[in-house]
Order: C-alpha cells, then sequence, then structure tokens
C-alpha cells in the first residue's frame, strides 16, 4: 500500500542541527535550553532530518487510530494501548539497534512538490564534464598507459576545491535552485522563560529558519502493510524543537513515482545518491572518481537533558561515484545497501545511472 505525503508549511520553520541552542561544543548534558556554552546563534536546515519524519508520522498514525491520550498539553500512548501502538509504528532505536517499524515498511527521502511537478535532487555534477586524462609512466623499465580522471567546467575550465557543488533539483517539468524558494529568516530577540533573569545574557540569541515558497510543498512516500489513513487523510502537525507547523495530507496512490527518469545517462556509468547516506569509507577505492560533501547525523537520546547520540558523517544527497568497473559498481552498491536501518526511513537511497 502506498502513499503520497505532503508538508505544508503553515509559518517559517526551524529544523535543529549542530548549531543550535541546545549544542554546544562540548558533550556535556544541560539541564535547560539555554545553559552556559550553547551557541549563540542557531542555523537551521533547510530539511529535517528522515528521524524527525519518522517520529511525525509514528505520532499521526496514532493520533489517527485513537491510541494516543492527552496530558498537561501533550500527548502520550497509554499503558493498555502500548502493545497496539507498537504493533502498528514500532518501537524506539538507536542506530546499532535492529529497526523495528510496525506495520510501515518504507519511507523514501523528502523531495519537494509543486503542482503534480516531483523535484527530486540533481547530482552534484550536473554542470561538470567528467574528462579523462590518458598519459604514460615508466615502472621497472617498461612504458606503461595511465588513466585518470577530473571534472572540468562546461568552458573547459578546471573544476576547483573553491567551485560551488551543484545544489539544484530538477523534474519531468524543469530544474529549480533552492535558493529561490527558500528564503532566510534571522530572528533576534529575548526569550522569557521564567528561569532566566533579566540580566542574564543568556536570553540574547540569533535563530535562522526558513521559509518555503508557497507554490511548493515537502513531499514524501510512505509504503505500508496497513491501510493507516483511507483514501485522504488532512491533520496539521508539528516538526521539530520549536515545533514548525505543517499542513500534512496523506493520498492514497497505485504505485511509487519513477524517478530515474529525471536523471541524464553520461557516457561512464555513475551512481547517485537521493539522500543523505551513511556509508564505509571504503566506497571511495572503488571509484575512479566521485564527488561528495558531508553533513553531520545526530539523534536525541533525551529531550529533557538535550542528551544526543554520537556524531556521524553522512554524504549528502546529490553525491556522485563512477565505479572503476563492473565489478566495483556491485560493491559501491553493496555499501550503500548495507544500512538497512537508514534505508528503510529514507536515507542512503540511489539511482543507479548504469548505460
Amino acid at each position: 500500500m502506498y502513499y503520497q505525503i505532503t508538508l505544508k508549511p503553515l509559518e517559517s520553520f526551524y529544523f535543529g542541527a549542530e548549531d543550535s541552542f541546545g549544542s554546544p561544543k562540548s558533550e556535556d548534558k544541560r539541564e535547560n535550553y539555554f545553559s552556559k556554552g550553547s551557541a549563540y546563534f542557531a542555523k537551521g536546515e533547510i530539511f529535517p532530518q528522515q528521524t524527525q519524519i519518522l517520529g511525525m508520522l509514528r505520532k499521526e498514525i496514532l493520533k489517527h487510530k485513537q491510541h494516543l491520550k492527552y496530558y498537561k498539553n501533550d500527548m502520550w500512548v497509554s499503558q493498555k494501548d502500548r502493545g497496539v501502538a507498537t504493533a502498528l509504528v514500532g518501537s524506539r532505536w538507536t542506530i546499532k539497534q535492529t529497526l523495528d517499524l510496525g506495520e510501515i515498511e518504507q519511507l523514501s527521502p523528502l523531495f519537494l512538490l509543486k503542482d503534480k511537478s516531483l523535484y527530486v535532487p540533481s547530482a552534484v555534477d550536473k554542470d561538470l564534464i567528467l574528462d579523462k586524462i590518458e598519459g604514460k609512466s615508466i615502472i621497472n623499465g617498461r612504458e606503461n598507459k595511465t588513466e585518470a580522471y577530473r571534472f572540468i567546467k562546461k568552458d573547459k575550465k578546471p573544476f576547483g576545491a573553491k567551485d560551488y557543488l551543484c545544489s539544484s533539483y530538477i523534474s519531468d517539468n524543469g530544474e529549480i535552485e533552492l535558493d529561490d524558494i527558500f528564503t532566510k529568516r534571522v530572528r533576534t530577540g529575548n526569550q522569557t522563560l521564567g528561569y532566566i533573569k533579566d540580566d542574564d545574557e543568556e536570553q540574547l540569541y540569533k535563530m535562522q529558519s526558513y521559509s518555503l515558497d508557497k507554490e511548493f510543498s515537502f513531499v514524501f512516500y510512505l509504503t505500508s502493510k496497513s491501510d493507516f489513513f483511507g483514501s485522504e487523510y488532512r491533520s496539521t502537525v508539528e516538526i521539530g524543537g520549536e515545533r514548525s507547523r505543517f499542513v500534512f495530507v496523506a493520498t492514497k496512490i497505485d504505485k511509487l513515482p519513477e524517478i530515474s527518469t529525471f536523471y541524464e545517462l553520461k557516457e561512464e556509468n555513475c551512481i547517485v545518491l537521493l539522500s543523505d547516506s551513511l556509508v564505509d569509507s571504503s566506497i571511495f577505492s572503488y571509484c575512479k572518481i566521485s564527488l561528495s560533501d558531508k553533513i553531520s547525523f545526530r539523534t536525541i537520546l533525551n529531550r529533557k537533558s538535550f542528551s544526543k547520540s554520537s556524531r556521524v558523517m553522512l554524504l549528502k544527497k546529490g553525491t556522485v561515484f563512477y565505479p572503476k568497473d563492473e565489478n566495483a559498481r556491485k560493491k559501491i552498491l553493496a555499501c550503500i545497501r548495507l544500512k538497512r536501518n537508514f534505508r528503510r526511513i529514507g536515507y542512503n537511497q540511489y539511482i543507479d545511472l548504469k548505460n
């Protein structure tokens, strides 16, 4: 059973990252949101983590199925409903645990939607050309052919470390730049919490959030064993520590969208990451060349103390791998598929552009 789920922001939104009020450089556990050492400038991300999407989805399913009870302005699963709730949406997990999602089978990465046009991340080398350099070397008195690869721009100039990677999104209806549809909102002011004194400098902060062009929505796809929402379901949900609000619309669909047609085949076989992905560094040994960037990933273990899991680095969506040969291609795919927990919640997704 498949659902298309759209999330339309009702206001500007903030998705926490490393530079958040609750994330100083030290790994200490703090008693409140604005303790000493907290970041002064909290910079949000454009997209939430897939773990945040999963948490929101689980809560909405339980709410719709009437397994949540209101208590002190929050919602909880009652003791008698815990077994049913766990069977429906699974239990909590960490990176090292076996993932239990109950009747949820798979989440897609979070994409963008305008009208009926789906937009997905482009390959970071979309505006570049893969250039093969051939030469010769002398090893033990013997002449050997050598080859190396590099990326060059369309004007034939070399692509260097100071150049920007492509960060656009593509569809069968064209291409968009994220800067054209997301707008930064910086808020400066005092945090009026009861336990902070008027002269406490910790009250002063800046928060960078975002707003999304009104013609666009976030969208992801749910594969499930159960009929969670019927043919269509609407609600209002909250995502992230700042409880940013979104209109949630779940629509039952017959099949998942075909995304591979959005990408152009190149002369060389190429694998593109559709989502941020956790992989072992050995993956690069199978590539004749790759192009990537990294993003930090953590999950919150305890919301009262803001303790977090250990940091891991993910390769960003749009990363490209060019395998050395067919066997190397299979090794790269095996590295991506290895993290099954991550794949099921929308990470470690890819497109294999094989000629």
